[in-house]
């Protein structure tokens, strides 16, 4: 059976694809890329679950009521039961899916808040070793403030000890 809409998405979604990897460079800059690992696991790993179920929930209401208008719309017959079983497993699968897929993408945005309060913290502990360096975010990274943050405290450290000395 032709369905416009299904042509359309199937189109929408190899131009998405097409386009990531032509403009992958553009997209993910490689020379600014920290290596992914969980920096604050708790936290990363809490954002994740409370992302990824919302996603699931969300998934499972829409099924359920999906289901409650195919029960409605088909009338009893062997059809039926074939198709609810069908329903059944494919909205299950589709449901599990976006759960693994939102998982994923909760831990890549938390790793992108995680990421410069650990390069923080590792930037306090040089100053702290005397290690004067600039302080520089990810160009991916949320919190561009903390930047600004940490040259006042790196100005304050090297004011602080010049008036030590």
């Amino acid at each position: 059976v032709f369905n416009l809409t299904d042509v359309v998405q199937l189109t929408g979604g190899i131009f998405t694809i097409y386009y990531l990897f032509k403009l992958s460079e553009k997209i993910w800059y490689l020379n600014n890329i920290r290596s992914f690992k969980l920096l604050d696991k708790k936290f990363q790993l809490a954002f994740a679950i409370k992302l990824s179920m919302i996603s699931f929930f969300t998934s499972i209401i829409l099924s359920i009521y999906s289901f409650s208008i195919l029960l409605t719309v088909i009338p009893p017959s062997p059809i039926k039961d074939n198709a609810v079983k069908l329903f059944i497993i494919g909205t299950s699968s589709i449901s599990i899916l976006l759960f693994i897929i939102s998982f994923c993408f909760g831990l890549m945005l938390s790793h992108r808040t995680s990421g410069p309060i650990y390069a923080l913290n590792s930037f306090i502990a040089d100053l702290t070793n005397q290690i004067n360096r600039p302080f520089k975010t990810r160009e991916q990274d949320y919190h561009k403030q903390i930047e600004g943050m940490a040259e006042q405290i790196r100005k304050l450290t090297i004011k602080r000890n010049s008036d030590v000395e």
